[in-house]
């Protein structure tokens, strides 16, 4: 019989994610002021974006396999970034970054309910295409919602920044969210009368994942705003720092060497505050201080795209055969 599995285990899981939703829900509805979330975003949501290079820069089996590309990459954003900038607009590149955004959100929040529900072993066909559809449906249907314009949010950073979709495909997201939860709820159903297993990991990360965009782009009033973007703020980057600090023990138990000092979580951590605060700072004040500098702007937006880039390939099983196997060090 399978046993229900979790990303890092019951406890962990239920502190990082759940206790993430518990501090949302505390400030956002219950201490005033924290509308501009601007210093949590500085020193908690931005950390998980430069600690990407950390995990590929300074790793030597990483470095030295997609030297090349970690030097491209970054190379061809920029000069594509200023190129968008000096010849069609900043609007159109704000645009790209506000989608490329939600986009990676998605995708990190449907990998902690794939991760989870990996874990259980082989399904069947027919169960892994429901769980496909019933994530997609729950997590990305809330973000297409808000993109007709008619509900919730139609703006990221500047208001209309984001893709508007026409007002049609609202009645088809209910009805396919709809069909996806009755399969999903019938197949766990016919999991339970058959095994007597409940899939407790793959259930709470479904629900966390749905919570957060549900809040975060539908936005019913004011203080469920505040509290989505904490939500969406903790949700996205406290899980993140996390599994990237247990990819680091795991690969150095492996053998592979990170350069001095960066392995150690009291090291990287400061240093990983102080670069956000400093950059975080700089992005902020780009509009005034820097407004006049589009290179300024190019090389800030150069650190988030090449994070959304590396984020899709980092921990590809073809890239570290063992995949996310470091993960089974603890399991509930």
């Amino acid at each position: 019989m399978s046993e229900a599995k979790w990303v890092f285990g019951k406890r962990d899981d239920l502190l990082i994610f759940g206790g993430s939703t518990l501090i949302a829900i505390t400030i956002g509805f219950f201490i005033n002021g924290f509308g501009d979330y601007l210093w949590m975003y500085v020193l908690h949501d931005q950390p998980h974006v430069y600690s990407t290079y950390f995990y590929t820069y300074t790793s030597d089996q990483f470095s030295q396999r997609f030297k090349w590309a970690l030097i491209l990459i970054p190379t061809l954003i920029f000069f594509a970034s200023m190129f968008v900038v000096e010849y069609l607009s900043v609007y159109l590149l704000t645009m790209i970054l506000s989608n490329y955004s939600i986009f990676h959100f998605i995708k990190q929040q449907c990998a902690w309910f794939f991760i989870s529900g990996g874990k259980e072993g082989p399904k069947p066909k027919y169960e892994n295409y429901i769980d496909k559809l019933v994530i997609y449906s729950s997590i990305a249907g809330p973000a297409l919602l808000s993109l007709t314009g008619f509900i919730g949010k139609d703006g990221w950073r500047y208001r209309g920044d984001l893709i508007t979709l026409p007002m049609w495909i609202e009645n088809p997201i209910y009805i396919i969210w709809a069909i996806s939860w009755v399969l999903y709820l019938w197949v766990q159903i016919k999991k339970y009368i058959d095994t007597k297993h409940i899939s407790w990991g793959k259930h709470f990360h479904l629900i966390n994942g749905m919570l957060i965009w549900v809040v975060y782009r539908l936005e019913p009033f004011p203080k469920a705003g505040v509290f989505g973007l904490l939500l969406l703020v903790f949700g996205h980057s406290t899980p993140y720092l996390f599994l990237g600090d247990r990819y680091m023990k795991s690969r150095k138990k492996e053998g592979e060497s990170f350069w001095p000092l960066f392995g150690s979580v009291k090291f990287i951590l400061p240093m990983i505050i102080a670069m956000t605060i400093f950059l975080s700072y700089a992005e902020v004040t780009v509009r005034g201080i820097f407004a006049q500098s589009q290179v300024m702007r190019c090389i800030l937006l150069t650190f988030v795209f090449t994070h959304f880039t590396l984020d899709g390939f980092i921990w590809r099983r073809d890239i570290h055969p063992e995949g996310l196997s470091f993960l089974r060090e603890k399991q509930a």
